[in-house]
């Protein structure tokens, strides 16, 4: 076992004292974190986009418009709703806005006379534009950006246009993957749709909404729930959150490490080195080295990530609701780590087994790439 140890302590040091090994172990946080945030911050710095419709009643017009108006108030009510629900003085701040609301006063200016010192509400996703044509053919090189069109927000591409006929309604955009402005449209269609039919059948719209808000919530509750009401919070869904992060860590974390003893294995058989190792250790011993010197190699990872990732809350914990922070603190709870810690070290044994036997079978990288999808 003592020459294994040495193996270990080899494989460990050669790892260790690369500067690739720590660059890597900087970086991969920090790619792992822009992957998860640069959609949102690519959705947040999005420029306001202009949208118009044809419709000779104004009717769809008018509905686009009042919901997209709705939208905002709804994200304006859950910047002045504290996390602990709704108070007195949050329901004062409530009415207040949606009194200025009523007066013509825009949701952001509303905003800020309610409550000076709260968050800005993000940035406006569409703005509507009147249409600089009156048919199809003419709102066309707008739609393509040949043409920009003058707007409240200076001269831009049409981002969108609608059409309104009897029997249908046409959504015409450039942009073939974003469908967050056709989905709202599809609503307010059939919102007026469903009123249109009230109408016919002599219902006051008015009786419909009545019956909408006369009926019961329905609040999910749970017997083990943290709570005393027994009303779910994060802090009850957290284990799920964290046990799924904590697979995807494993995942990344095994297959990142695993892939030293392939590559490591088959660069030490081309230079001859495996072949030297072995006239000093048996290859059970050279083989259970490598296996302990970059199971340390993994365990040093964990304990960088760890710190980092207990600094970070440390430094973040005065700005995360009292809710989210009971919640991920059961990252600590013996029932999540100890069945991680046990799948981590069968994992790394199971594939670091197979990556070892494949690179002391292979003599180059690309036989090894072979064999590495059967596997």
């Amino acid at each position: 076992m003592g020459k294994a140890l040495l193996v270990a302590r080899r494989e460990y040091l050669a790892y260790v004292t690369a500067w690739g090994f720590w660059l890597g172990l900087l970086f991969t946080p920090l790619i792992l974190g822009l992957a998860m945030g640069l959609p949102q911050l690519i959705e947040k710095t999005q420029p306001a986009r202009y949208y118009t419709v044809l419709d000779a009643s104004g009717e769809f017009a008018g509905a686009l418009s009042r919901e997209l108006s709705r939208q905002r108030d709804m994200a304006a009510a859950d910047v002045l709703t504290p996390p602990d629900g709704v108070s007195g003085n949050a329901q004062q701040a409530l009415d207040t806005y949606k009194k200025l609301r009523s007066e013509g006063v825009n949701a952001d200016d509303a905003l800020k006379q309610v409550s000076p010192g709260a968050s800005a509400l993000p940035p406006q996703s569409f703005v509507y534009v009147s249409p600089p044509g009156n048919t199809l053919d003419a709102l066309i090189p707008f739609l393509t950006g040949e043409q920009e069109i003058a707007g409240p927000l200076g001269d831009r591409a049409l981002y969108a246009a609608f059409v309104v006929y009897d029997d249908r309604i046409e959504y015409w955009s450039d942009d073939v993957v974003t469908t967050d402005l056709s989905t709202i449209a599809m609503q307010v269609s059939a919102q007026l749709a469903l009123n249109q039919t009230l109408i016919e059948a002599n219902v006051d719209d008015s009786i419909f909404q009545k019956a909408k808000d006369a009926a019961l919530p329905v609040d999910v509750r749970s017997p083990s729930a943290a709570n005393e009401t027994g009303e779910i919070s994060f802090s009850d869904r957290a284990p799920f959150f964290i046990a799924l992060a904590f697979s995807f860590m494993l995942w990344l974390l095994i297959f990142s490490v695993v892939n030293y003893l392939l590559t490591g294995t088959i660069e030490e058989r081309s230079n001859k080195i495996f072949d030297a190792l072995l006239t000093s250790v048996s290859l059970a011993q050279l083989m259970t080295g490598k296996l302990l010197g970059v199971l340390g190699l993994s365990l040093t990872l964990i304990g960088v990530w760890s710190s980092a990732s207990a600094l970070f809350a440390l430094l973040a914990q005065n700005s995360i609701p009292p809710d989210v922070a009971m919640g991920l603190s059961q990252i600590t709870s013996p029932q999540l780590l100890i069945p991680t810690l046990i799948s981590f070290v069968l994992g790394y044994v199971m594939y670091g087994a197979l990556f070892l036997a494949l690179g002391s079978l292979c003599d180059t990288i690309q036989e090894a790439q072979s064999l590495l999808s059967p596997i």
